[in-house]
């Protein structure tokens, strides 16, 4: 599944976003079974730590969706 992951500076309840791409990543996982509202994905990035955090909006291509992130976990067994 491919994703973009975005940074937006602002406040997150604006309704009106100017977002900047930050990457695109084309083998994202789904975890389990894919809930519409709240997904659960994997990455597996190449980067620093500091460039994994750097985003807080994702867009999920195959569902058409601009997501904020709530939460990063870093696994770090690959």
């Amino acid at each position: 599944m491919t994703i973009k992951l975005y940074k937006y500076h602002g406040d997150n309840r604006k309704i009106e976003k100017s977002i900047e791409l930050v990457q695109t990543i084309s083998n994202a996982s789904v975890v389990e079974t894919m809930d519409i509202i709240n997904p659960v994905i994997i990455l597996e990035v190449d980067q620093t730590f500091a460039s994994v955090i750097s985003f807080n909006y994702i867009y999920i291509q195959d569902l058409k969706r601009y997501y904020y992130v709530n939460n990063i976990e870093i696994m770090y067994n690959g």
